[in-house]
């Protein structure tokens, strides 16, 4: 169960089963919404994503979306900068953080390929979303 309170209403998530079908892509749009642990436990996510119109990523708990999501203290919101092959990333990037959902390799050994530093503001998800393996390039928006 979560609480979330936005500005004049108290809205309750509990994770029913009951809750509408979220909509799944294996398309990446504009935005990406990763749930926080406190979202993501209490299973209101796909209530609450899936409400502001977000779909669902086939491969773990992401979400994008065509319109910026409002901030919330129970997700991160990323600004997708670039979609790429892996390790074809054009950007210049010094520094970044990585992640990776379902991508075999490690974030020290996709660092080590990339020659890049730790990062907070950039971020890398190494993804593999169905059969395709992709990085895709974001700037933190919180």
């Amino acid at each position: 169960t979560a609480v979330i309170f936005e500005e004049s209403k108290v809205r309750l998530f509990t994770g029913s089963h009951l809750a509408q079908a979220v909509a799944h892509t294996d398309e990446i749009h504009t935005y990406l919404i990763q749930p926080g642990p406190a979202l993501s436990k209490s299973g209101g996510h796909e209530e609450l994503l899936g409400g502001m119109g977000a779909k669902k990523l086939v491969t773990g708990i992401m979400y994008t979306s065509e319109q910026m999501p409002a901030p919330n203290e129970l997700y991160e919101r990323y600004k997708v900068i670039e979609i790429a092959k892996p390790y074809k990333i054009q950007t210049p990037v010094d520094r970044a953080a990585i992640e990776r959902i379902g991508f075999p390799e490690h974030p020290d050994l996709i660092r080590k390929k990339l020659k890049i530093k730790e990062g907070r503001e950039m971020k890398i998800f190494a993804m593999k979303l169905n059969t395709q393996k992709q990085m895709i390039l974001v700037r933190r928006l919180d």
